[in-house]
């Protein structure tokens, strides 16, 4: 193929996006020629920042004032009109191409520039939670890159999309295997977008789409509203096999459970989606999670193997905006539920790892992988080194040892060295000591109080009564005080514990079954077992 020079515009429409542009510069300075930037109102240091950015980097970059008008596509194709360039980059600005792609984007431009029916490239927008450890939320076919024509413009206030005017004929988009992540689904942000985007939906003349202002009711908790609108959405788009129909169902099933619908109305839904797409894993998965509960093993396991078998079908995952790498991990921490059912525990480790692997953010992954490893602590704490900090996801960790035994990992990956559990988890008498005259302490503050309430005195109790546990018989003659403040039914299961042979009491029964909830989840496994075998 001939080389010749390929002229390329990034454009992009801001407001306020200073914490945004650097990574969205370093995104695309390497790939357009030149930057085009229109600015609805900034009131921070956006401006300033690409200017900045424009001098450390040398680029081609201009930033024209539009005055916003609540109509994204009439910014953007304010910006479209001082483009230069043979083909359009058009991302937001918290979205960025992964850098591998980067490089990619030139010599496929190059490649099918000759055929002039395509007038753009699809690419995979990865909607991504920033505030949630980058978790992957959905995964959206977008035109992102397309050619630089007058024919080729946005339409409509919000939820714009592109439109050909022209009369070239047949035209067409490249389906790519392109990937931008989008940052713009983390939470914090979500909540800002949709009070802005549901005030220009039910404002805007153009907004006749029956989805979009679906999406706008349902977030303003008007949900007849929205299903009324769903239900006219769901049978176009099935029509067109628009894009976004698997989401349609998604919320349609959502906003019916919203209603308090009945079960089988839901289940009716759920059929109909999977008569529309066929075994779409975004409608499997919630037949996974019924199947999961009701510990149906044959037909759990039977629906994980036709998902992992869909996800793979790439055209499948372009054509739908989709939740498939969402949800994947999820299928596998289901398979793994599938073989512990099964004893098959080495297999149940493995599943709960790939799960881990995709995403170790999700509390009862780790939660499980611990629990298949009580009896190796060092392959336990080998793989939590791994996949945790113990400094940047100490917040995380203390959640999910939050309800753990009181063991050396406890000791190792919670270090608040004052708190009545770390002292538990040294299993040193001194410390335990330490811990009950602690929990002593915490008892009184309640007992002294009037109107104290007695739940928080029962739980004090009881928090009292388990450090008992976690010292013998030997050493409680340094906590005898102590022991003195339980009812006196606690003191007889804590003696009875350590091997006294103790006359029936009344009320024993219920001290051993309201100690029994503590200790079935702080007790390390000799003790816990210890514990359990009482049986009173």
């Amino acid at each position: 193929m001939e080389d010749y020079k390929l002229k390329i515009s990034a454009c992009l429409i801001i407001k306020n996006e200073e914490k945004n542009l650097p990574s969205y510069i370093d995104g695309v300075k390497d790939i357009a020629d030149e930057i085009i930037v229109a600015d609805t109102g900034s009131t921070d240091n956006s401006v300033k920042i690409l200017e900045s950015l424009k001098r450390k980097f040398k680029l081609n970059l201009t930033v024209y004032n539009f005055e916003w008008i609540n109509d994204f596509s009439a910014a953007k194709n304010f910006a479209l009109s001082k483009a230069t360039g043979d083909w359009i980059i058009f991302c937001d600005a918290d979205e960025y191409f992964i850098e591998n792609d980067r490089k990619k984007i030139r010599p496929l431009l190059k490649k099918i520039d000759p055929e002039k029916s395509i007038m753009g490239v699809i690419i995979s927008l990865l909607n991504v939670d920033a505030n949630n450890h980058n978790m992957i939320v959905s995964t959206n076919p977008q035109i992102k890159i397309f050619r630089n024509l007058k024919e080729l413009r946005f339409k409509r206030a919000i939820h714009e999309y592109l439109e050909y005017t022209g009369d070239e004929g047949p035209i067409s988009f490249f389906e790519s295997d392109l990937t931008v992540f989008h940052t713009g689904y983390s939470s914090d942000v979500i909540k800002a977008k949709t009070e802005r985007n549901k005030k220009i939906i039910l404002e805007s003349k153009d907004m006749a789409d029956d989805f979009y202002l679906a999406v706008a009711y349902y977030e303003n908790n008007d949900f007849i509203k929205a299903e009324e609108h769903l239900k006219k959405s769901v049978e176009d788009m099935k029509k067109k096999n628009a894009s976004f129909l698997v989401e349609a169902y998604l919320l349609y099933i959502n906003t019916l459970k919203k209603l308090n619908r009945p079960r089988s109305e839901i289940e009716s839904l759920i059929d109909d989606g999977l008569k529309a797409v066929p075994n779409h894993p975004d409608f499997l998965t919630l037949r996974l999670t019924d199947s999961l509960m009701e510990a149906n093993v044959e037909k759990t396991e039977e629906l994980c193997s036709i998902i992992l078998e869909k996800a793979k079908d790439e055209t499948l995952r372009r054509k739908y905006l989709n939740k498939i790498d969402f949800e994947l991990p999820y299928v596998h921490y289901a398979l793994g539920i599938c073989h512990q059912i099964r004893n098959q525990n080495d297999v149940a480790l493995n599943e709960f790892l790939t799960a881990l692997k995709s995403y170790r953010y999700r509390d009862y992954f780790l939660k499980n992988v611990l629990s298949l490893l009580e009896d190796d602590e060092k392959k336990a704490e080998k793989i939590l080194r791994k996949y945790y900090d113990e400094k940047t996801d100490a917040e995380f960790l203390a959640k999910v040892f939050a309800d753990r035994p009181r063991d050396n990992l406890y000791k190792t990956f919670c270090k608040d060295k004052n708190s009545i559990d770390y002292m538990l988890a040294c299993q040193n008498p001194d410390e335990t000591v330490k811990a009950i005259k602690k929990a002593a302490t915490e008892l009184t503050k309640p007992q002294q109080r009037e109107n104290a309430d007695e739940s928080e005195i029962k739980e004090k109790i009881n928090t009292l009564a388990l450090c008992f546990l976690f010292l013998d018989l030997n050493d409680m003659l340094k906590a005898q005080n102590e022991l003195k403040m339980l009812p006196h039914p606690y003191i007889s299961v804590i003696l009875r514990f350590w091997g006294e042979v103790m006359p029936t009491m009344e009320g024993e029964k219920e001290a051993y079954n309201a100690l029994k909830t503590k200790a079935e989840v702080y007790l390390p496994k000799n003790l816990r077992e210890k514990y359990l075998e009482l049986n009173l």
